[in-house]
């Protein structure tokens, strides 16, 4: 006799069979109820269980290509302002040069891949490098305000000094009264910065605006900061001790944008020409 090994050793033997088997199947779950209902319930949630899968990637992409849109156009408004201009325009014989403006400051999109604001040195790590562009001397900001400065690349990555960092020093302006003065971090107070050298009798109020200053090499002008939520002109000084909550809650950046400044190199170039 015939083992069934030997039979399905003959020529197209394995075929047949899977397709009597598949007959058989389709017989039993069509002619019994029971196993029809579990198999069809089976079938069903598998089916709802891909297109959920289906759906909710198609849904990250679509979220993904959406937020890469609204990154462009925060960009494109940033570098379109007035401020982030460099105005070239030059009157000869009362015609204007062809290009009036010409555009000042670049903005790469980053996200942040480590953190720390507890430490008296704070840094981040942002996942944009050298080959992205990316140099020491830039400024990190994100749409909320200013967070930090890069201070090494490497091809793939960059580390940003915080403004929560001893070292760190913003060159800032009160919005009232146009005047300069030097952010450094209250230690200990991830919230919280110190504005320095502002003098006594300029009217400071509190609930001001802390901007960033036009004479900042490294960030635009006017970027947000923080406001005045304490004020006071210490025993024996001649400027003011005041106190600035941030915008930007440090804990919980996430995306940012690194800013070069074109202009840099010629500011950096005319300040080291000594010549009379």
């Amino acid at each position: 006799m015939f083992s069934l090994r030997d039979l399905l050793r003959r020529p197209g033997a394995v075929g047949v069979f899977i397709i009597l088997q598949a007959i058989c199947f389709l017989t039993i779950i069509y002619a019994n109820e029971r196993q029809g209902g579990i198999f069809f319930g089976a079938t069903n949630n598998v089916a709802g269980r891909i297109n959920e899968s289906r759906s909710n990637l198609t849904t990250r992409l679509n979220y993904k290509q959406r937020y890469d849109e609204l990154q462009r156009a925060y960009i494109d408004l940033q570098e379109q302002q007035s401020s982030m201009l460099y105005d070239n325009r030059a009157e000869v014989d009362s015609v204007w040069g062809d290009t009036a403006y010409l555009q000042k400051y670049v903005f790469y999109p980053a996200k942040v891949v480590k953190n720390s604001v507890t430490q008296k040195d704070n840094y981040f790590i942002i996942n944009k490098g050298s080959q992205h562009h990316i140099k020491p001397h830039m400024g990190v900001i994100t749409q909320d305000g200013v967070v930090g400065i890069v201070v090494a690349t490497n091809r793939y990555y960059s580390r940003v000094l915080s403004i929560l960092h001893n070292r760190s020093r913003i060159t800032a302006q009160l919005k009232s009264e146009k005047v300069d003065g030097s952010l450094v971090w209250d230690v200990g107070h991830p919230g919280f910065l110190l504005f320095d050298g502002i003098p006594s009798h300029y009217d400071v109020v509190l609930g001001d605006t802390v901007l960033t200053s036009p004479a900042s090499r490294i960030f635009p002008p006017n970027l947000l900061i923080g406001e005045v939520v304490e004020k006071e002109v210490p025993l024996g000084s001649s400027t003011f001790r005041i106190k600035v909550a941030l915008n930007v809650d440090m804990r919980k950046i996430n995306d940012v944008y690194v800013v070069e400044n074109l202009h840099q190199s010629f500011i950096e170039e005319i300040e080291s020409d000594n010549r009379e």
